[in-house]
């Protein structure tokens, strides 16, 4: 097996036209269908790179048998998966809708959303799961780089079925595809998974859309993995007090390290969202406050509280009852029971009618922006009481620039002879640096690397190269590398150290 060392002008019947997308799993190509002339996109796995050839056999039949499931999810949240296939050098690819527009990690970057615009987009993210779930396919990787936010704003979920395998049974079992920081315990200790793995990602997902924050951090993998596993978040409404503390009991709901503490189906999560979204008005945050405090709430804590609840309201109705009603003519005498169909009256005509607000009244949300606030009416001055009045410009609407088809990658890859050193001692290997990122390859070790997850890339002198690589600037790793004189000469060098640069 090969490393991914140029782009090629074609797989199978597909026109390469550029590279769109670069990340742990290999690159994503922006290609064209000749036969119905459609754009798609392609992802080329180039991680199997450092798999050996028994492990590469397994992983095609896994491929081949997983993309088959998730070529049947047809659903508008989930992006369509229309084909699959391997390059001339045996790198499998699959080939999936082109959607127009950004992921929700480049969409949070600008900040936290709005509690709305969070819940808006929780509704179809959690339609989506439901769907996939309901035909037994479980996601395993569901995090903001896998989510597309439309140019109409409207999430649509990629890699269903895919962006695991690497990751599974094809690592060893001390290594991660990148960092955990959206994955499940029960997958960290390598335990079965179901449908509520996925729910404990998407619970990171809303929290970091609700606060900006991730869940877990750490400035190791180490310290990441152990906090996944042992820590207990902060309440999302300690972070952000706006949110409501009904949708922060929510979010650590899915947190649970206990599969069994959360929820039981995304239908059921999703129903106890638009239970918030439809009582946001009503004032419930005292009433829960204190069970907030706890931050973990067991999973059978929401009907506890509806149940005090019923009760407190029922004692509020039937005490000023029993204190209004006659007592007869002796004061000794007992009361007169009160009958069951009699109680209610009163109630029914002292308490408030019940603003009911339904499902399908929930409001077209805006992603970006602010709520539109009540305009105040400018009153004229002396100098424009001659002016004739004009309508205020609406707002201008942003849609994304049609992506402008680019010639192939023509950098031709170089490879040199280099000593690792490390912590033990040192190995021989092969260092590969081509278009889309950096090989090494020795008989202890296969590392690749493409260039955005190379967070630095330097060469001190003529005889050494530093790399360091990074996930999200959370923690990193270095390598360092030996080569002999005049291997690398410095126009070649020059020009990868451009296209890593490029790359940021």
């Amino acid at each position: 097996m090969e490393f991914v060392t140029s782009v090629p002008e074609q797989l199978g019947r597909y026109i390469i036209q550029q590279i769109i997308g670069r990340g742990s799993m290999g690159i994503v190509l922006l290609a064209r269908d000749p036969s119905i002339d459609r754009l798609v996109a392609i992802k080329l796995i180039q991680t199997t790179a450092m798999l050996d050839e028994d492990e590469l056999t397994k992983y095609k039949d896994r491929f081949a048998r997983e993309a088959k499931a998730a070529g049947q999810l047809l659903h508008p949240g989930i992006v369509t998966v229309f084909d699959v296939g391997q390059s001339d050098q045996g790198i499998p690819y699959i080939v999936m809708e082109y959607v127009a527009g950004i992921t929700l990690r480049e969409m949070l970057k600008a900040g936290p959303l709005s509690v709305d615009d969070a819940l808006s987009l929780s509704f179809e993210i959690l339609d989506a799961l439901s769907y996939a779930h309901s035909r037994g396919v479980i996601h395993r990787d569901v995090k903001p780089s896998n989510i597309l936010i439309t140019p109409d704003k409207h999430p649509k979920i990629m890699d269903f079925g895919i962006a695991h395998l690497i990751g599974s049974d094809f690592t060893k079992t001390d290594e991660f595809l990148g960092t955990p920081y959206f994955m499940a315990p029960e997958q960290i200790s390598k335990n079965k998974v179901d449908q509520r793995t996925d729910l404990f990602s998407f619970g990171n997902i809303l929290y970091q859309m609700l606060t900006g924050k991730r869940v877990f951090t750490g400035d190791s993998l180490a310290a990441l993995v152990h906090s996944i596993l042992q820590e207990q978040p902060v309440a999302p409404h300690k972070h952000v007090p706006e949110i409501p503390p009904m949708l922060s009991h929510i979010v650590m709901r899915c947190l649970m390290k206990v599969p069994g503490d959360r929820y039981s189906s995304a239908e059921e999560l999703k129903q106890d969202l638009l239970h918030v979204h439809d009582h946001r008005s009503e004032d419930f945050e005292d009433e829960i406050e204190t069970v907030a405090e706890a931050g973990f709430i067991r999973s059978r804590s929401k009907n506890v509280i509806r149940i005090a609840g019923m009760v407190i309201l029922a004692l509020l109705i039937l005490v000023p009852l029993l204190i209004l009603l006659p007592h007869g003519k002796n004061n000794n005498t007992s009361p007169p029971p009160i009958s069951a169909n009699k109680a209610p009256t009163p109630a029914t005509k002292s308490a408030p009618p019940a603003t009911k607000t339904t499902s399908n009244e929930i409001p077209t949300v805006v992603i970006t922006g602010k709520v539109p606030q009540k305009k105040q009416e400018k009153k004229p001055q002396p100098s424009e009481a001659n002016e004739t009045p004009t309508e205020p410009s609406p707002a201008p609407v942003v849609t994304p620039e049609p992506v402008e088809p680019k010639p192939p990658d023509t950098v031709q890859p170089v490879s040199i002879n280099v000593t690792h050193s490390h912590f033990f001692g040192s190995c021989d290997g092969r260092l590969t640096f081509s278009a889309t990122g950096v090989q090494y390859v020795s008989d202890a070790h296969r590392f690749a690397w493409s260039y955005p997850e190379i967070r630095k890339l330097e060469r001190p002198d003529w005889w050494h190269i530093r790399i360091e690589t990074t996930d999200k600037d959370e923690y990193s790793k270095s390598y360092n590398f030996v080569l002999p004189k005049n291997s690398l000469a410095a126009y070649d060098w020059n020009r990868f150290r451009t296209v890593w640069v490029d790359s940021k």
